[in-house]
């Protein structure tokens, strides 16, 4: 099954919290690279779901 869905939010917590509530089993999100100062100090939405969620995640990077 796939959702599409619009929330507003921190996108992090607004993933991980739908991922909770639906007791999804894997998640998959895409990962486009970027270099900044600001990237580097928050860290990748990809990285913390993968430290804070109890599901499987597969992340497909961008050619």
């Amino acid at each position: 099954m796939v959702d599409r869905l619009q929330h507003v939010g921190l996108v992090r917590r607004e993933i991980a919290r739908y991922a909770l509530q639906t007791g999804a089993d894997l998640l998959i999100i895409g990962h486009i690279s970027h270099f900044s100062l600001g990237h580097w100090l928050q860290g990748s939405v990809a990285k913390a779901l993968m430290r804070g969620l109890p599901c499987s995640i597969l992340v497909a990077k961008k050619r």
